[in-house]
């Protein structure tokens, strides 16, 4: 069972999530506890194991990204999923740099928002469909036509390789890419792995975060 924290001051947001969560019994998720602030949130998780923390923004005390900046340092193994109105893509970019991973919408629907516990439990990045579409809008996806890995941009990336990185910010997994590319997960590893280097990123979060500030996703 993946274990799940709520925390956000308003309440009625609260009820709402885990009205959600219970909705979804198959899942493999156990809600813990919620907290109304950062801080409070910090001293939960020195009480009670979770792995994964859904994490407003705006919160009075200590804000989301304060928070997540500490958990990071505390419990690096607990995975931050944010979940605000804040759409703006700076913040997305903070919430990275701060080690978030990943950003949703509090429009999220209950399939999505599943989905996105399940795929940042499991240890990779997800950025909601809703904010991919705002950062993502302008990159094609050719399923018929396979770049040959000659073809540079100007960003130094080939064009398969923002193909990956298009695919990582909407959240994707490793098999997943695989499969909707046409290649071998090894394949992708690989192409993550340049990613890496090329960007000199450490980690994906930081991958994305200097993929936005860097406008490849745009």
């Amino acid at each position: 069972m993946i274990k799940v924290a709520i925390a956000d001051n308003h309440a009625l947001v609260r009820e709402g999530l885990k009205t959600m969560l219970n909705n979804s019994p198959d899942a493999g998720i156990n809600l813990v506890d919620e907290v109304e602030s950062g801080t409070d949130l910090v001293q939960l998780l020195k009480q009670v194991e979770v792995d994964v923390v859904l994490m407003d923004i705006s919160m009075p005390d200590m804000d989301g990204l304060q928070a997540t900046r500490q958990i990071k340092q505390q419990h690096p193994l607990v995975k931050v999923l944010i979940l605000s109105m804040l759409e703006d893509e700076r913040f997305v970019v903070e919430a990275m740099q701060a080690g978030a991973n990943g950003y949703l919408t509090k429009t999220v629907s209950r399939k999505e928002l599943v989905r996105a516990i399940q795929i940042t439990a499991g240890g990779e990045v997800y950025i909601g469909t809703h904010i991919s579409l705002k950062l993502l809008g302008k990159i094609p996806l050719e399923d018929n036509k396979i770049p040959t890995p000659e073809e540079k941009t100007e960003s130094n990336l080939t064009k398969r390789e923002l193909e990956v990185l298009s695919l990582i910010a909407q959240g994707y997994t490793t098999t997943q890419m695989a499969d909707k590319l046409f290649t071998s997960k090894r394949t992708i590893e690989s192409h993550r792995q340049h990613l890496l280097e090329k960007t000199n990123s450490k980690n994906t979060a930081s991958l994305i975060a200097y993929a936005a500030t860097h406008h490849l996703l745009n």
